[in-house]
């Protein structure tokens, strides 16, 4: 590994993968492959992601869990607020899925939300007119909502739950696809 980040040297690397080690992180025994790993983060200025995950278990078997899986980074990587994730909800091995973002999206998303800071003024908002503006762009059925506040706040709330029910019943229909199609092919 130090071969490559020699070769690689300062450009943006990342290194992952099922590497057998134990560093620590869930209180276990460091081992041999965690006592190489921790060695070779230190002597390439590398950064261990996976300290920062707040349950850092990546495998799972029955009564069992480790953290074996690692994601490492350089340090110019890191600096771009590289984040690691896990799901666990994918069911395609008795690992959980681990990855990493950073860069350019993350400082879009970052500017996304100054701007609807600037554009969204709640403080001086004139609420009447937003709502009565919203008649026309709500799904559902706006009449007999009312002209006050309140009933247009119970109004929203109730097209809101309606379109909450209707998510969920197509979520049912897509699972029950879904595991028919499983079970076929």
């Amino acid at each position: 590994m130090l071969k490559i980040k020699e070769k690689v040297g300062r450009d943006k690397w990342v290194i992952m993968g099922d590497m057998n080690g134990h560093i620590g992180l869930m209180e276990e025994r460091v081992n041999r492959n965690g006592e190489m790993l921790l060695d070779f983060a230190e002597m390439s200025g590398c950064r261990i992601k996976n300290w920062e995950l707040e349950n850092p278990a990546t495998w799972r078997d029955r009564n069992n869990e480790s953290a074996i899986d690692y994601i490492l980074v350089n340090e110019s990587v890191d600096r771009q607020g590289c984040r690691i994730w896990k799901n666990e909800d994918v069911d395609i091995s008795d690992h959980s899925m681990i990855g990493i973002t950073w860069g350019k999206h993350r400082e879009e998303n970052k500017a996304k939300k100054v701007i609807w800071k600037e554009k969204w003024d709640v403080k001086n908002a004139n609420w009447i007119e937003y709502c009565r503006g919203m008649e026309n762009t709500m799904p559902g059925d706006t009449e007999g909502i009312g002209s006050t506040v309140s009933e247009w706040e119970q109004g929203i709330k109730n097209v809101i739950k309606t379109g909450s029910q209707e998510s969920d019943r197509n979520k049912e229909i897509q699972n029950r696809k879904n595991e028919a199609q499983r079970l076929v092919g």
